[in-house]
């Protein structure tokens, strides 16, 4: 209680973005980063996960639709 709203948002983000290093060391941590889909659009953990990777991370304006653009290709393809 009373813990201020942006702390709280920010230790959030801090926290997804430790989970996702962990999972991106594993995976051999190639040096070229891509957020996409709605998650991209967080600054907050865009910011964050930068900062522990310690390397820039891409991100397109229409990051948003990978997922639906994905669906669209496969179900062309099926």
């Amino acid at each position: 209680k009373g813990e201020d709203r942006n702390n709280i948002i920010a230790g959030l983000c801090q926290s997804i973005a430790s989970r996702i290093s962990s999972m991106y060391k594993r995976a051999g941590g190639k040096p070229k980063v891509i957020l996409t889909g709605g998650v991209a659009k967080n600054i907050g953990l865009l910011k964050a996960l930068e900062k522990i990777l310690d390397t820039p991370i891409a991100t397109h304006e229409l990051s948003s639709f990978t997922g639906a653009i994905g669906a669209c290709l496969i179900g062309m393809q099926n």
